[in-house]
């Protein structure tokens, strides 16, 4: 990937899981209830005339408003990479709409524990193989 930098971004501090180690807890964190401007955000990036490596997290960045088309209008002119719990159901969205090619990680998160009390470990194994499926 030729980009000239590199940025962490901290999209939210919300996370929809509750682990024991974690150092919030589900109850104690607020999802972003404001607006974001996709295009603000992206004319940022792109107005630097630099090639950026943007990689998200969180909280659990699939929770950020928007998130696939903000994903989709930074990969036009960069590159992005992820830090995600694959439980949000938009990840499907996600992968159909975004360019593997454009994209240099997805870190998924397993959290075992938690999926295992929400019975959600079956949905993990699908995602992340759709995931591969097309690509990333």
């Amino acid at each position: 990937m030729d980009y000239d930098i590199e940025a962490d971004w901290l999209l939210n501090e919300y996370c929809n899981f509750n682990c024991g180690y974690c150092f919030d807890s589900a109850d104690k964190l607020k999802k972003y209830k404001g607006n974001v401007d996709t295009q603000k955000v992206v004319d940022g990036f792109n107005n630097t005339g630099m090639r950026w490596m943007i990689h998200m997290s969180g909280g659990e960045p699939l929770f950020f408003p928007n998130i696939v088309n903000l994903c989709s209008e930074l990969t036009k002119n960069h590159f992005i990479s992820m830090n995600t719990n694959l439980s949000h159901k938009n990840i499907y969205e996600f992968a159909q709409r975004i360019n593997p090619e454009k994209v240099r990680f997805i870190h998924c998160s397993l959290h075992i524990q938690e999926r295992e009390r929400l019975k959600l470990v079956q949905d993990f194994i699908e995602k992340y193989h759709y995931l591969r499926e097309k690509g990333f």
